[in-house]
């Protein structure tokens, strides 16, 4: 767990390299509760706001860090705004791609049986943060359920599907 003099971009990478080499049985579960930017980038502790596309972790680098871990199954919770964009970014067909590759190649970078991509927000959104839990809703509402709360768990597990049936309500 990095908190934040310990979230910096530096960091965040070394974690995300330790996990490129766990077992490919595992089960990995990462979550970004932080601020993310209107071009779509984590902000992490150490960014600096003038210069983001050196210092802040890009959609670039987040898809070559996690198309790296070779976990059986893989789970990405991004509470910040626009953290849609993450998706939407990749997704996004109407515009010029900036690189040779295909929309469908870099999709397919992050994509495959067992992984699971969940943000709090679209593309063009904030993401909305409680000052009496100190944590973003998402978070908040994630930390609840996964902490058993009534009406989520069924049988002893969380479903996913149910957790996010009962995040929309």
């Amino acid at each position: 767990m990095l908190v934040d003099g310990d979230a910096t971009r530096t960091r965040i990478e070394t974690e995300f390299l330790c996990l490129s080499v766990c077992n490919s049985d595992d089960t990995v579960v990462i979550s970004f509760s932080g601020h993310g930017s209107e071009s779509h980038e984590l902000i992490t502790y150490d960014a600096d706001v003038r210069d983001l596309p050196r210092t802040a972790i890009s959609l670039d680098a987040l898809i070559t860090w996690f198309s790296r871990i070779p976990a059986r199954r893989l789970i990405l919770f991004l509470d910040c705004c626009f953290s849609g964009g993450m998706g939407a970014k990749v997704l996004q067909v109407q515009a010029v791609s900036r690189r040779i590759e295909s929309v469908e190649a870099r999709l397919a970078q992050m994509s495959g049986d067992g992984r699971l991509i969940m943000t709090a927000s679209a593309a063009e959104e904030p993401a909305w943060e409680n000052p009496r839990t100190g944590h973003g809703y998402f978070t908040h509402f994630l930390i609840e359920a996964l902490q058993g709360a009534e009406g989520v768990i069924e049988h002893g597990r969380l479903p996913v599907y149910r957790l996010l049936g009962n995040a929309a309500k």
